[in-house]
């Protein structure tokens, strides 16, 4: 879990240095805040599936992590138990991904969908007016 956690740090570090002192991208990702933020405030259900997306995304690396451990620790046991039994269970731990995803995705849908339009609409609300900071002052607020 950590390895992948501290690729993800080091490329998001890199990104940040390369990217991350340029006024055009600061412009960029402000003016797409902005424009994106507008059309969550007309269409409140494009921020609820922003809101899905963001939070599907780090429940995605959870279980893909998990998967990955369950296959390294079947892999070490493979000498012991045989090829047969090691593509068996490489098969239901891929099984066992795509199901948990796809049942996390239903629950998380589910939850989201409870959420009022007002919240939403003030979700796309903040969102314009950290774009609108980003623009004037040309420094980045979020990301």
């Amino acid at each position: 879990m950590s390895i992948l956690t501290l690729i993800r740090g080091y490329v998001f570090k890199l990104l940040n240095f390369i990217l991350g002192k340029s006024k055009i991208f600061i412009v960029i990702l402000g003016w797409f805040l902005v424009i994106s933020g507008v059309l969550m405030l007309i269409w409140p259900e494009r921020a609820r599936r922003k809101l899905i997306g963001m939070g599907f995304g780090q429940v995605k690396w959870i279980l893909l992590i998990i998967a990955f451990y369950l296959v390294s620790l079947l892999s070490s046991f493979s000498s012991n138990i045989g090829p047969n039994i090691f593509l068996i269970g490489l098969i239901a731990i891929i099984v066992a991904y795509f199901l948990l995803k796809k049942k996390t995705a239903v629950k998380i849908q589910e939850q989201f969908a409870k959420i009022p339009v007002k919240a939403l609409k003030l979700f796309a609300i903040v969102q314009i007016v950290i774009g609108a900071f980003m623009l004037i002052f040309l420094v980045r607020i979020w990301f």
